[in-house]
């Protein structure tokens, strides 16, 4: 990674959050940063603000202080919400660390405190192999590998950018789709009246049964 300039740094991380579905940005080992926030700005910044940038930089912290941990994935306060941190190591020293941090689909979440009226939206396993990515310490005939796959994903990437999007609207899903927003008000009731006003025998808003253990 030493050998590649910021430039092309920047590319590379920006492909691998835009195939994760992830925010992600880069600091070296003094926290300085290395590279900008990859993905949508303004939705990357609203979602950080939720998640306050100091927990963020506690990830790096831990992870500059450990000789064991290489790489850190946490929960936040909403079910859909992670962070993660993975650094670099050369002799031992971390010497850059990547900060990541992205919004799960529901369906990969059981907690119900959610943060709502995200566009960008991952699974948990999309998360893990970004991250695999990223931590990858590799030989030097896996290196010369591994550039010629970066340099095929960024081909990739530059004939995209080739397609006219002018008047496209961005989207995460080729289906579209759509928040609804309501207020959190019940509308409906129970129904309890309404069901109890047919039994034969009422008790205590329930219905009344003959005895079935003597």
């Amino acid at each position: 990674m030493q050998a590649l300039d910021h430039e092309k740094l920047q590319k590379i991380q920006d492909g691998i959050a835009e195939l994760a579905g992830i925010y992600l940005y880069c600091v070296d080992a003094d926290g300085n940063a290395v590279t900008k926030l990859s993905g949508e700005p303004k939705e990357g910044e609203r979602l950080l603000r939720l998640i306050g940038k100091e927990n963020i930089e506690a990830l790096y912290n831990r992870l500059c202080r450990s000789s064991l941990e290489d790489q850190i994935i946490e929960d936040t306060s909403y079910g859909n919400v992670k962070t993660a941190a993975v650094t670099v190591r050369k002799e031992g020293r971390p010497t850059m660390c990547w900060l990541a941090y992205c919004v799960l689909e529901k369906k990969f979440t059981k907690r119900g405190h959610y943060a709502d009226g995200f566009l960008r939206v991952t699974s948990e396993s999309a998360l893990m192999q970004a991250l695999d990515l990223l931590r990858m310490w590799l030989t030097e005939e896996e290196k010369e590998q591994a550039k010629k796959d970066m340099g095929a994903m960024l081909d990739y990437i530059d004939k995209l950018n080739e397609l006219d999007t002018t008047g496209v609207e961005p989207m995460s899903h080729v289906f579209p789709v759509t928040n609804v927003f309501r207020e959190d008000v019940v509308t409906n009731g129970d129904g309890s009246e309404a069901t109890l006003s047919n039994a034969p025998s009422m008790k205590d808003s329930g219905f009344k049964v003959p005895k079935t253990i003597g």
